[in-house]
C-alpha cells in the first residue's frame, strides 16, 4: 500500500532522513517511532506529497506517487497533523465538510449523502455537539477532534497521524485508541508517528524506529520496544525510559 525505496529528505544541509526504505502493506497499522528531529514527520509528509524527497522513490498502491493528481491522492490518503492551517470563521461542520472534496466534481456542492457522512464522522469522534460552533471558539483539544472527523470524512484507504494524542485531555486517549481499532478492523492503512507506548503496543501491528537518520529497527512492535534499541533511538538508559 505504501513504499519508500531509499528515500531522502534534507533542507539544504545534512539530511533529516537517509537511506529509508520500508513498506506497509495494506490494512497494516505501522507507527514510526523515534526521537525529536528523527525524520518522522518528514516522513509523513513525504507519503503525503506535501514533501518531495531530495532522492529515492514513493509508491502509494503499487503507483509512483508522482503519477497521481492531487484529487485522486486526496480519495487515497488523509492526514492529521498537530497544528493544520484553517479558517477560524468555519464552523465545525464546515471544516468537516472540507474532508469530501476530494470526492466532489468541479463546482458542485455537498450532498445529502456528504452531510451524512460529516454527520456520522463528527459522532464517531464525538464532537457533534460541537457541529454549529466556530474553529475560534474552540480549545487545541476540540480542534484536534475536528481534524480527526474531517479526515473520517475523508474516507480514505490511508490514515496518516503525527502525534494523535496531541492537545487531548486524559478523556480522549481511550476515545481516540477505540476509534483507531475500530478503523483498523475496517480495513484502513494507519502510518502513524507517535511517542504514546501505550497507543503503539495497543495498536502498532509492526514498528519503524528511527535512529542516527536512518532505520535502526523494523519488525513486530514487541520485538523493536526493547532496552538496547530505544537507547540508541533516544539516547537514554533503559531504566530512564521505563521510569
Amino acid at each position: 500500500m505504501i513504499e519508500l525505496r531509499d528515500v531522502e529528505v534534507r533542507f539544504g544541509g545534512p539530511a533529516v532522513v537517509t537511506g529509508v526504505s520500508f513498506r506497509v502493506e495494506p490494512g497494516a497499522f505501522v507507527v514510526l517511532v523515534g526521537a525529536n528531529g528523527s525524520g518522522k514527520t518528514s516522513l509523513l509528509k513525504v507519503v503525503a506529497r506535501m514533501l518531495a524527497p531530495t532522492a529515492g522513490n514513493v509508491f502509494i498502491a503499487e503507483r509512483a506517487i508522482e503519477s497521481y493528481r492531487r484529487r485522486e491522492l486526496a480519495r487515497l490518503i488523509a492526514a492529521v497533523w498537530p497544528r493544520m492551517p484553517l479558517s477560524f470563521g468555519f464552523t465545525v461542520r464546515q471544516l468537516v465538510l472540507l474532508g469530501r472534496t476530494p470526492h466532489l466534481p468541479p463546482l458542485r456542492w455537498e450532498t445529502h449523502v456528504d452531510h451524512e457522512i460529516a454527520n456520522e464522522a463528527m459522532n464517531e469522534t464525538q464532537i457533534a455537539h460541537l457541529a454549529e460552533r466556530t474553529a475560534s471558539q474552540l480549545s487545541s483539544g476540540e480542534l484536534q477532534r475536528v481534524f480527526i472527523a474531517t479526515a473520517l470524512a475523508q474516507q480514505s484507504r490511508i490514515l496518516l497521524l503525527d502525534e494523535p494524542p496531541s492537545f487531548l485531555d486524559l478523556r480522549q486517549p481511550a476515545r481516540l485508541s477505540s476509534l483507531l481499532e475500530r478503523l483498523h478492523r475496517r480495513g484502513v492503512t494507519i502510518l502513524c508517528a507517535t511517542h504514546d507506548l501505550a497507543l503503539l503496543r495497543r495498536h502498532a501491528s509492526s514498528t519503524i524506529l528511527l535512529a542516527d537518520h536512518r532505520v535502526a529497527a523494523i519488525g513486530e512492535t514487541g520485538s523493536i520496544l526493547v532496552p538496547a534499541a530505544l537507547q540508541q533511538a533516544f539516547e537514554i538508559s533503559p531504566e530512564e525510559w521505563y521510569g
